[in-house]
């Protein structure tokens, strides 16, 4: 097995505005950033709805890693006025999504003092905040009985940008290989980095063309990658364990597929919201007489 010490970093930021009958908006506070939940990290690994709902409350408690529900819930959404993604051109690279949650007028009146996104209108945080002003300190807004709440929140995955290095041995062969991500500044769900709206699990590995290849060549840039000839012809995801943080991959090319002149030099692959690639030196030979089996890791952590 070929660990993949990807640990995609994730963070989010919220922006909060009330909006008047007359289209007015009011902006409370700016940009602030959240903590991501433990359940919400577990929750990555295996379904694809973390970002459904947006809740807000008025509780005053300060949020914990371990934290599974608003301390005094208001009110839950999971209306999208928007939708919207893409990445960071350069350094440092992130893909993001940013959603925007709108409560009704009159659904989300009063005083709010706290803030979370997940996978259920109570309860089931992914990100859970206390409501921050312009200098970062926890503060209470008001909202109207006929204001509309808007609530942006912008998610953030940041690809590690250095290899990982070791040795694989195939058939009785040491083949030395070097890991690292694809097309970090391509916001593509099939060659790039992409976050679906509501989520996407970290299980999920893409069955489509061009989602999984090798080819003859070597990997290339961060900002690019190997290419790839030959879709992969099998394989799929272990079950997620919780507190892991990790999934495991298998991908399979069977005897008519890749049985390239010189050997498979690279594969390219999608797991999860991620592009990948590994290089072979030297490259791997096959024959129409071999299946080409590989399995890799890819593990998630909170940014720092």
């Amino acid at each position: 097995m070929i660990k993949l010490k990807c640990k995609s970093g994730v963070r989010g930021f919220y922006r909060i505005e009330a909006v008047k009958p007359d289209g007015t908006r009011r902006e409370m506070g700016g940009w602030f950033e959240n903590l991501i939940t433990n359940g919400g990290l577990d929750r990555m690994g295996d379904q694809s709805d973390w970002l459904t709902f947006c809740q807000v409350g008025s509780g005053s408690v300060a949020p914990t890693f371990a934290g599974a529900t608003l301390t005094n819930r208001v009110a839950g959404t999971s209306n999208k006025a928007s939708t919207a993604s893409g990445s960071q051109a350069s350094s440092p690279y992130f893909t993001w999504r940013r959603n925007v949650y709108r409560f009704n007028a009159g659904t989300a009146t009063g005083n709010l003092s706290e803030i979370g996104i997940g996978w259920a209108s109570s309860g089931g945080l992914f990100s859970w905040s206390l409501i921050k002003d312009t200098d970062g300190n926890p503060t209470t807004i008001t909202i109207q009985a006929e204001e509309i709440l808007d609530v942006t929140y912008e998610v953030r995955m940041y690809p590690i940008t250095t290899d990982s290095t070791g040795v694989l041995n195939i058939a009785g062969t040491d083949y030395n290989y070097i890991v690292r991500a694809a097309n970090v500044t391509s916001n593509n769900n099939i060659t790039g980095w992409e976050i679906a709206p509501n989520g996407t699990s970290a299980r999920s590995v893409g069955g489509g063309t061009g989602a999984t290849r090798t080819g003859e060549g070597p990997i290339g840039p961060i900002t690019g990658s190997s290419g790839g000839a030959v879709n992969r012809d099998g394989g799929g995801t272990g079950a997620y364990v919780a507190g892991s943080y990790e999934n495991t991959a298998q991908f399979t090319w069977n005897i008519g597929s890749s049985n390239f002149e010189t050997g498979i030099g690279s594969i390219r692959w999608i797991h999860g919201w991620g592009n990948f690639q590994i290089g072979f030196t030297p490259k791997v030979p096959k024959t129409n007489t071999d299946v080409f089996t590989i399995t890799v890791k890819h593990t998630w952590a909170r940014a720092v």
